[in-house]
């Protein structure tokens, strides 16, 4: 999500028609979120000459609930901004399988891809936009946006834990995560995530490497990835009243994909 208002890409925030801010800062553009997505684009942004000041409301890099495969369209991408997945101990992936009720579809895929961690991913990405400029502020909360239509500089104001930011444009890269709202809720879905890193016997390690794992099963879905470190990612996500019903202890949850799912 990108806020554009009505100036030229280098016009200055119009200090007459902004109400004063205590020690304010101001930038050309704001991010807020430094995910993938945060990142990426401010590196991109600092790149071509801007001012940006991106926002991470975590100190540190940290897990997320996801499934941890980098795509091969994804890599080159990467590469372009200095990202190297298998100089961080990226695990290659050149197959797919699907799991269903009764058979598996197996295929090789037409990129080779890789399974990575997102907590080292989007720490190095930070690290990297701080190595292009960009001024990343760690466990700074964005609180509220204010956006002065009226002034002919269009300047956005956001409020944050560390005090007010102007900026001029402004990108929203935090996914599911509602920034102008300090409780920051989940937006509800009706499905609850699972995610673990696990430790495989070899024997089984072996038969997940180099493929990407996917399995349907009653009223959800989930994967398994290799990542780095020789552990799994598995991952889920089932509905909230079949979790419910079941009963949110291990086992059951188990028992219930093993119902539904032959693999």
């Amino acid at each position: 999500m990108t806020r554009d208002p009505k100036t030229s890409p280098d016009s200055k925030p119009d200090a007459k028609n902004i109400r004063p801010y205590k020690n304010a800062d101001t930038c050309d553009v704001a991010v807020v979120g430094g995910g993938i997505a945060g990142s990426v684009a401010a590196i991109h942004l600092a790149r071509s000459g801007f001012k940006v000041i991106l926002f991470e409301k975590e100190r540190s890099a940290g897990h997320k609930v996801c499934g941890e495969f980098i795509s091969g369209e994804a890599l080159p991408l990467l590469k372009e901004i200095g990202i190297e997945p298998k100089k961080l101990g990226a695990t290659d992936i050149t197959g797919f399988r699907l799991h269903g009720p009764r058979l598996t579809i197996d295929r090789k895929l037409p990129l080779k891809a890789v399974g990575l961690s997102r907590k080292c991913l989007d720490e190095k990405l930070l690290e990297r936009a701080e190595s292009e400029g960009v001024d990343v502020r760690r466990g700074v909360e964005v609180k509220e946006l204010i956006e002065d239509l009226d002034s002919p500089s269009g300047t956005i104001s956001l409020d944050t834990a560390g005090g007010e930011i102007r900026a001029l444009r402004l990108v929203v890269a935090t996914g599911k995560w509602d920034f102008e709202t300090s409780q920051r809720d989940v937006r509800e879905s009706g499905y609850v995530g699972f995610k673990m890193h696990l430790r495989l016997k070899p024997s089984v390690l072996k038969s997940v490497k180099k493929h990407c794992d996917l399995f349907v099963f009653d009223r959800g879905y989930g994967g398994i990835t290799p990542i780095e470190d020789d552990l799994a990612n598995f991952c889920l996500l089932i509905e909230k009243k079949a979790l419910a019903e079941i009963g949110s202890d291990w086992d059951s949850i188990a028992s219930h994909i093993a119902k539904s799912c032959w693999a």
